[in-house]
């Protein structure tokens, strides 16, 4: 199949058990030909809420890996690191941070160093939540670079909920 010179493309959805399943996240290069698809990513989706409708609950790839925080963590807002392993073109990862499905409502935004060819490499960004309120959820988005425009390289996102410090404590200093 040919789609527009670049840009991405949504797979089949593959059904998990009743209320989960995944849908991966293809690229056909410059070349606009998705024989073979190459696949960038894939987006985990689940059927919550009291209209049972479909939500992406965190995507994964074989290009970024996010260790820390771990999915639905409860993070105290502030400076928050995320670290893991990943690759991108010249080793540049975007670590972003912003409310779900709100991309324009972006908390922060950092650049990452992992590996630059096939290799994972490790990284660490601190990312500043100070922005965000008790019981927040946020999407924490890490993704390699390409140096093409319209690649949407390989990815890694997951939703963390911020937390307060609890009354009569004091945040550490640094």
């Amino acid at each position: 199949a040919l789609i527009s010179e670049g840009d991405p493309e949504l797979g089949p959805f593959q059904q998990g058990d009743a209320r989960s399943g995944e849908i991966a996240v293809l690229f056909a290069g410059e070349t606009g030909d998705l024989d073979p698809p190459q696949e960038k990513g894939l987006l985990l989706l689940r059927q919550i809420g009291p209209t049972d409708g479909w939500y992406v609950i965190a995507a994964t790839s074989d290009g970024v890996v996010i260790d820390t925080p771990a999915a639905l963590d409860s993070v105290p807002i502030g400076a928050v690191t995320v670290s893991g392993q990943g690759r991108g073109f010249e080793g540049t990862l975007g670590v972003s941070a912003f409310s779900p499905g709100d991309l324009a409502a972006r908390l922060d935004f950092e650049i990452g160093a992992g590996g630059a060819m096939a290799d994972l490499e490790p990284f660490s960004v601190e990312l500043d939540l100070s922005a965000a309120a008790d019981g927040d959820v946020v999407a924490i988005l890490v993704h390699g670079d390409t140096g093409l425009g319209n690649d949407p390289s390989t990815f890694a996102a997951l939703p963390i909920v911020m937390a307060a410090a609890p009354a009569g404590t004091i945040p550490p200093t640094e």
